[in-house]
């Protein structure tokens, strides 16, 4: 449900669980797409968080807070890119750099690194790809609302 935007409907699963492993948590966390609500995603964190087990209740406690921030921040910023997107001056944001439009992402040359791949002439617009730590919103732009 997750993959499909389809946030309230991972809550509802996330909610009928009686059990949800710390490898099924990350993983459903690590799903989330860019674009929904960062309530919705916090809320499912702590709904999966609480049906994780743990082994003394600080742990999901420091869990869920350090989640929460990460979630809120990743969603909000996600969310404040793609506006920006779609207010401003595409021709500008492509001139600055700021906004790549029509590419492909494949693997970098280093190790977690992601090349940007424009498909008009499918060469590297520049040497640095997206790496760990990178703020990236990654939108299509025929994308319903």
């Amino acid at each position: 449900a997750v993959k499909r935007r389809d946030i309230d409907g991972a809550i509802r699963i996330a909610e009928s669980k009686r059990y949800v492993t710390h490898a099924t948590l990350l993983n459903t966390l690590m799903t989330i797409p860019q674009g929904i609500d960062p309530e919705a995603g916090a809320k499912l964190l702590s709904v999966l968080a609480s049906w994780s087990g743990w082994d003394q209740d600080d742990h999901q406690a420091y869990f869920e807070v350090r989640g929460r921030q990460n979630i809120l921040e990743f969603l909000g910023e996600a969310a404040a890119k793609i506006d920006g997107a779609r207010t401003k001056d595409v021709a500008f944001l492509q001139r600055v750099g700021r906004l790549r439009m029509n590419c492909t992402l494949r693997a970098g040359m280093r190790d977690g690194e992601i090349s940007v791949t424009p498909n008009d002439n499918g060469q590297e617009v520049d040497r640095r790809g997206i790496l760990a730590g990178d703020f990236v919103a990654l939108w299509p732009m025929d994308a319903p609302e």
